[in-house]
């Protein structure tokens, strides 16, 4: 009887283990493959990463500015009054000295030497920036031309400058008083008050039909230093 022939399926058990080493190889290399891909997506994950911004320092803030010094008030020592202005009804005048000793001559009446100028009585105060006193000034009205003719027309908030030989000092007007009896005047403590930084203004008070007649009535304008305080 003849051998039976030699199958060729018989030498597979020998080479199962190769085949099984190179498909173990394959999966070891596709393992390996996908580590490295998943190493270098990592990898390229942890690049593409923005940076984070880095703050800026925060600047020191600025100093505030030092407060503006307040203006320092002009110092006008006490001195005598040489100008009276009053531009809302047109006074510009001089003015004279008048003692206690002229008051005294004229039957103690204050009486302008001339119909343009103003008298400041020295025996009340003298004007300055820092006062203690009253200041009066008498002017004449006239039915012609005189220097207090409109005084009986200022308003309050009229400004009255009174000029020294040291300086100048503002006024505000306050009142108008009604008129006043002249004989009545010097004992009227509205008018004859002792108060530092007031100014009052006195002259003649004429009717509408006054004519030629003696006024018997005063008008009387209270102002107030201004920037006092």
């Amino acid at each position: 009887m003849a051998p039976l022939p030699v199958k060729r399926h018989a030498r597979r058990p020998a080479g199962r283990p190769r085949l099984l080493a190179l498909l173990l190889m394959a999966v070891g290399l596709v393992l390996t493959t996908a580590g490295a891909s998943e190493t270098w997506r990592e990898r390229e994950v942890e690049v593409a990463q923005p940076t984070p911004p880095v703050a800026a320092p925060t600047p020191d803030p600025e100093p505030e500015p030092d407060p503006e010094p307040e203006p320092e008030r002009s110092v006008v020592p006490a001195a005598t009054p040489t100008r009276v202005l009053i531009p809302s009804i047109g006074v510009d005048a001089p003015i004279e000295v008048y003692t206690d000793t002229m008051v005294a001559a004229a039957g103690g009446w204050i009486d302008p030497s001339t119909a343009d100028v103003v008298s400041w009585w020295q025996g009340g105060g003298t004007p300055s920036s820092e006062p203690d006193n009253t200041v009066y000034l008498y002017g004449h009205v006239s039915r012609l031309e005189a220097v207090f003719n409109a005084l009986h027309t200022v308003t309050p908030g009229t400004v009255v400058t009174v000029v020294t030989e040291l300086g100048a000092i503002d006024y505000e007007v306050q009142e108008i008083l009604e008129p006043i009896d002249k004989q009545a005047l010097p004992y009227d403590e509205r008018v004859n008050a002792s108060i530092p930084g007031r100014l009052v203004l006195i002259g003649c008070f004429r009717e509408p039909d006054q004519g030629r007649r003696p006024t018997t009535h005063n008008t009387v304008v209270i102002a107030q230093q201004t920037g006092m305080g």
